[in-house]
């Protein structure tokens, strides 16, 4: 695994883990609430290194979904399509996949539907677990949906 910087406008950075060098290459982002540890949690266990094992040029992005200055706007109209460009310059030509858990989803969709250039570029979309209404009543909720996204970082 090795560990790039990705710069994002703004001025900002986006984390971008890569395990595999060769393939056909695979975006993977994560949801509300989670990291790029959701794909990797222990050293060799997880999604990531083991599409990487499959032969696949595997990036992971760590979003910054829990920073007060970042918005889902901003996540959708600069941080996605600059990682989108980091995979065509990484793998200029070829075709790459998107596979998104929870909320990383209906980002990933959003910034498709926003940006349309970057359709042609993308092979696939794999959403697991994505969710575009929460009706479920728990503490995670409370602190997640309702305080994080609905007034700190609505």
């Amino acid at each position: 695994m090795t560990s790039l910087i990705t710069p994002a406008p703004a001025g900002s950075q986006l984390l971008l883990r890569r395990f595999g060098d060769v393939g056909t290459p695979v975006l993977l982002l994560h949801g509300l609430g989670q990291t790029a540890q959701v794909f990797n949690p222990t050293p060799d266990t997880g999604l990531a290194p083991w599409l990487a094992a499959a032969g696949y040029s595997v990036h992971v992005a760590d979003l910054p979904m829990a920073v007060e200055d970042v918005s889902q706007h901003r996540l959708i109209t600069e941080d996605l399509p600059a990682l989108f460009d980091q995979l065509t310059r990484a793998h200029p030509g070829e075709r790459f996949f998107i596979i998104s858990q929870g909320w990383g989803g209906v980002l990933a969709a959003s910034a498709l539907l926003r940006a349309p250039v970057w359709l042609d570029k993308v092979a696939g979309l794999v959403q697991i677990g994505v969710r575009r209404v929460c009706s479920q009543r728990s503490w995670r909720r409370r602190i997640l949906l309702d305080l994080m996204w609905g007034r700190i970082a609505p």
